[in-house]
């Protein structure tokens, strides 16, 4: 065309290979693949056919029919065709610029055979994903049955009486927690047998103690009975009255039990300070107040006693002009609360904090067998009723003197346990 007129000049003519075009583009395209290519012409003409691949023997004549058996199934609608004994897809696309059709045949083998890969790879991911869960949980059962086993064994090793194992529990849950109630079990197991001995112990000191001491105390005991009739005969009353006294605070010692009543308590200390009084006369007073609906409680034998001596031979025999004793008995909600109040000497701060250090339960179970006095009183309350009982040390009002409160539970003798208490 030339440029200036616009004019044709000449033209331009190309002769292409369609056939080796068409199958080098194919070639490219499908990689070798099982896909039959077909193309047709506007007017249904064949203008290209892949070679048919085909292991059967039959093979040329079906690759004659086959451009006809395929538009025969465009023509149709069909998507599959068999031939040659297998089963194919069909699909087609149009081109609206040349109107050529251009048809491909795959078989179902080829399509179906990723499809069995992926049933394969996925069964055999399955497969292998079960044997990991199973053996993670039979390593996790595993684990855990030894532990269990070796918690057993411990229990075993208790039960023939050591008390020194321990479980070391591996990792968190129920099986750790498990192991920390056991060796708080056998730490507290320990304890106990602990406080058990050591009670016995002192109570054989206590025993064989007073078997040292005692020379036939009933014998003793009825000749006071003696002493205090023959006083009464010749007018000595005073002697007399000793005598009686005495007789009752050796009596009392000789009953057995742990456990009495408080209105025995109180007329044992009645008759103790009696006899105390007989020695400071003026320079010693005291008064008990408890009401008598307190009296039918029980507590432990020899309780004020040793608590009101301590305080009249510490508190008030080194005060010239002497000093008093003041026993209170009141009810506080479901405890029975004893007071001993004296205006003597007192202690110091140093002193005092002492004493309530020695007081606290851990500190008394360990010194009380070696102690007598307060500590032996305060022993005695925490081994019978618990460590949330016992004795309380404090300065008296003006700092004068010292106040030692009692705090027991409100055991009546109908109550059930006490009257085994020996």
């Amino acid at each position: 065309m030339n440029t200036d007129t616009f004019q044709t000049v000449g033209a331009i003519v190309l002769n292409i290979d369609t056939q080796n075009a068409i199958e080098q583009v194919i070639t490219d395209s499908t990689n070798q693949s099982d896909t039959t290519f077909l193309i047709y012409g506007a007017n249904s003409q064949t203008i290209y056919v892949t070679p048919f691949k085909s292991t059967a023997s039959n093979t040329q004549p079906i690759a004659l029919t086959l451009p006809h058996a395929v538009q025969q199934a465009l023509r149709n609608h069909v998507g599959q065709l068999t031939l040659d004994n297998t089963d194919y897809f069909l699909s087609s696309n149009t081109s609206s610029l040349s109107g050529w059709t251009v048809a491909a045949l795959v078989p179902s083998s080829s399509l179906t055979q990723d499809i069995e890969a992926i049933k394969q790879t996925t069964v055999l991911m399955t497969c292998l994903t079960i044997l990991l869960v199973v053996g993670v949980t039979l390593l996790v059962i595993y684990r855990l049955s030894q532990q269990i086993t070796q918690l057993r064994s411990l229990m075993g090793q208790v039960e023939m009486g050591n008390l020194d194992v321990r479980f070391h529990a591996q990792g968190r849950g129920e099986l750790k927690s498990l192991g920390k109630s056991f060796n708080h079990m056998i730490a507290r197991l320990k304890q106990l047998i602990q406080d058990n001995y050591e009670s016995q112990l002192q109570r054989k000191k206590a025993e064989l103690a007073a078997l040292h001491s005692q020379i036939n105390p009933h014998f003793l005991y009825n000749t006071l009975g003696t002493f205090h009739m023959l006083a009464m005969m010749e007018g000595q009353e005073r002697l007399a009255s000793m005598a009686y006294h005495l007789g009752q605070l050796m009596r009392y010692a000789l009953e057995p039990g742990t456990l009495v009543e408080l209105q025995q308590e109180t007329e044992h200390i009645e008759h103790f300070l009696s006899l105390i009084k007989e020695r400071y006369e003026e320079r010693l007073g005291y008064t008990i107040q408890i009401p008598e609906e307190l009296q039918h409680y029980k507590i432990p034998r020899f309780t004020l006693q040793p608590l009101i001596e301590n305080a009249i031979y510490h508190g008030i025999d080194p005060k010239i002009e002497g000093g008093s004793i003041e026993v209170k008995g009141w009810q506080e909600e479901k405890r029975l609360v004893l007071s001993i109040r004296d205006d003597g000497i007192g202690m110091s701060d140093e002193e005092l904090e002492r004493w309530q250090s020695a007081l606290k339960y851990e500190a008394n179970r360990l010194a009380r067998s070696c102690h007598i006095g307060i500590l032996n009183v305060q022993g005695q309350i925490q081994r019978i009723f618990g460590p949330e009982y016992g004795l309380a040390l404090a300065v008296g009002r003006g700092r004068k003197g010292i106040v030692m409160t009692i705090c027991l539970p409100l055991c009546s003798p109908e109550e059930p346990g006490l009257q085994g208490v020996t």
